[in-house]
């Protein structure tokens, strides 16, 4: 395409309507990085008169492989076509160096969008290590509450066990007495087991017979019986 052919072009896109414009000379997403300032909608301000202008005159000054994005509003999508103003050596050792921006068309309402997440991510990643830090936090400090638990309880068998021995010793020394004075009270028992058993065993003194009763003679019998009324 000829500097008067693309001149011819742009006039026929401004009359359909098209007032923004972008030539690019890199590959990426239609963005002001990429692209040639001179022919670039600074700020989504309307540039049809700079690309009328100036876009066929760069691109015939500085010979290279370029894009010319196009569209009606900054809201629409962009339409491109390349523009090729190497020489013919360059243009076949190298066909196309620049890839097509229509396959990675990004505004910058997108891109702000993109650098957003990216953003987030980056955060996200910044919590989610925070957040790892602390429940290795919590985890030792976990740790060191089951490790006092252990101590405590030891020592509070240590405790009583101290306390059992202490109980058996006073015990032991007071089971000498206790003992002293049961089989004392065994003795006793015995003892007295021994005098009833001994009392039991001894014979019984034979009963002293009693004198029988005199007998009255008769005469004082019948005597006694005429006195008596009879």
């Amino acid at each position: 395409m000829t500097p008067h052919e693309l001149q011819a072009k742009i006039e026929y896109l401004i009359n359909k309507g098209n007032c923004y414009f972008a030539l690019q000379d890199k590959t990426g997403s239609v963005l002001l990085k990429n692209c040639i300032r001179d022919v670039f909608p600074i700020k989504n301000g309307k540039n049809h008169e700079q690309a009328r202008e100036n876009l066929a005159k760069y691109v015939n000054n500085y010979p290279g492989y370029y894009w010319v994005n196009y569209r009606r509003t900054n809201t629409d999508p962009w339409e491109n076509f390349p523009v090729d103003t190497r020489t013919e050596e360059e243009q076949i050792n190298q066909p196309q160096p620049i890839e097509n921006p229509a396959t990675m068309i990004i505004d910058d309402r997108t891109e702000k969008h993109l650098m957003q997440i990216a953003e987030l991510k980056a955060e996200n990643a910044r919590l989610n290590e925070v957040n790892n830090g602390l429940k290795r936090q919590i985890t030792s400090l976990e740790e060191e509450i089951e490790a006092m638990a252990a101590d405590a309880e030891e020592t509070q068998q240590a405790t009583m066990a101290d306390q059992t021995v202490s109980m058996v010793g006073q015990v032991a020394q007071i089971l000498p007495a206790v003992l002293d004075k049961w089989f004392s009270l065994q003795e006793q028992k015995n003892a007295l087991l021994a005098e009833q058993l001994r009392r039991n065993a001894q014979p019984q003194p034979a009963p002293t017979p009693q004198p029988a009763p005199k007998q009255r003679p008769y005469y004082q019998q019948e005597f006694s019986n005429e006195e008596a009324g009879y």
